[in-house]
């Protein structure tokens, strides 16, 4: 699956729509009479709106219910059982917080602020141990106001606290593609020194 995905649908669908246009034209009668002018630039118009209507929609359905699906088959993918190559067996995929134990201070923290996400699967007949790296907020995140998942980041900040020099706040700003609702989610940094 391609980062892009979602944009080549579009074109495509976009380039269909405009072949439409052409084809509703083409298939509308053409008449000789002193009106035709006026009747060309009505098929015109009806073509135009048909094709801006299917246009709208299939943009709409590329960037708000599209990548819900996308994301349900990804997470198929992710949580399919893996198989050790050590045994032959099938492996475990370990909860947060036992995978903890095998991922290092750095990977925790890429976790804390949903930088990367990372799957810890073990094989407990070898110990084999096997560590999957997912990019974190690849996709979309959920807006509270309408639920849908189209909220995108616009803005990071990061503000160190008052009190505490070595912890810093991390601050990011979300917009709704579909109801342009704003919100933040927060998280601490701590600096090690």
């Amino acid at each position: 699956m391609s980062k892009r995905e979602i944009q080549y649908y579009w074109l495509t669908a976009l380039t269909l729509c405009i072949s439409l246009i052409f084809y509703l034209n083409s298939i509308m009668v053409w008449e000789n009479t002193p009106e035709a002018e006026l009747i060309w630039l009505f098929k015109l118009f009806v073509s135009i709106s048909i094709g801006l209507a299917i246009a709208i929609f299939t943009n709409r359905y590329f960037y708000i219910y599209h990548p819900f699906n996308l994301e349900k088959k990804l997470q198929k993918l992710r949580f399919r059982p893996r198989v050790s190559p050590v045994t032959g067996q099938k492996m475990h995929l370990l909860t947060e917080d036992e995978e903890d134990v095998h991922l290092t201070l750095d990977m925790i923290e890429h976790e804390k602020i949903n930088a990367f996400e990372y799957d810890v699967w073990i094989d407990d007949s070898s110990g084999y141990k096997l560590i999957e790296v997912y990019k974190g907020n690849l996709y979309l995140d959920i807006c509270k106001k309408c639920n849908y998942r189209t909220a995108h980041e616009t803005k990071e900040e990061i503000i160190l606290d008052d009190y505490d020099l070595l912890v810093q706040k991390l601050i990011k700003h979300y917009r709704c593609y579909y109801c342009d609702h704003e919100q933040t989610k927060t998280a601490k940094l701590v600096i090690e020194g």
